[in-house]
C-alpha cells in the first residue's frame, strides 16, 4: 500500500511525503524537516490496490 502525508493548500490536497508499506515493513512516513511556515491542515492518505483509497481526519499543525 502507499501512504501519503498531505497538506491542504489553496488548490487542494498536496502530497508532501509518501512511501510504500508492506505488512513486514517497519517504515514510517512523516513530515519533512521543513514543512513550511504557519498553520496548515494535514492528513494521511492510504491507498491499497485491493481496497482503494481512504484518508483519516485532518489535523491542524503549526510548522
Amino acid at each position: 500500500m502507499t501512504l501519503r502525508v498531505q497538506r491542504k493548500d489553496w488548490f487542494g490536497w498536496n502530497t508532501i511525503n509518501s512511501d510504500t508499506w508492506t505488512k513486514d515493513s517497519d517504515k514510517k512516513v512523516g513530515l519533512p524537516a521543513k514543512c513550511g511556515s504557519g498553520t496548515h491542515d494535514w492528513r494521511v492518505y492510504v491507498y491499497a490496490e485491493k481496497g482503494g483509497g481512504f484518508t483519516n481526519v485532518s489535523r491542524k499543525i503549526t510548522c
